[in-house]
């Protein structure tokens, strides 16, 4: 069984203080980000490994580039079935997705 923390704000921090467009690009930040979609940045979200699944459930709001430089699995697995979407240059400096590139 794996423990997987759950990060919140401390006390001290103010919500209104928070750089969404710095904090949605932070995998440890998921937690606090699906509790505030309407403010995270979501240009910088595409970007975050633990986001895949908020992506899926948006997938209106993905950007094509910025995915393409995302390295998790999940992210890559969708990048497959979405080819005609990809920036191959962004894509041809993720290290997760050369089998991607080895396939053209």
């Amino acid at each position: 069984m794996s423990f997987k923390p759950i990060y919140k704000l401390l006390d001290w921090i103010k919500e209104d203080k928070i750089i969404w467009w710095h904090l949605s690009k932070r995998e440890k930040a998921i937690d606090i980000i699906k509790n505030n979609l309407d403010k995270v940045n979501w240009d910088n979200l595409c970007l975050n490994c633990n986001a895949v699944d908020i992506l899926l459930e948006n997938p209106k709001k993905i950007n094509w580039d910025k995915l393409s430089e995302n390295h998790s699995e999940k992210a890559i697995l969708i990048l497959e079935k979405n080819q005609d979407k990809i920036n191959w240059n962004k894509l041809s400096k993720n290290r997760n997705a050369l089998h991607i590139l080895e396939k053209m």
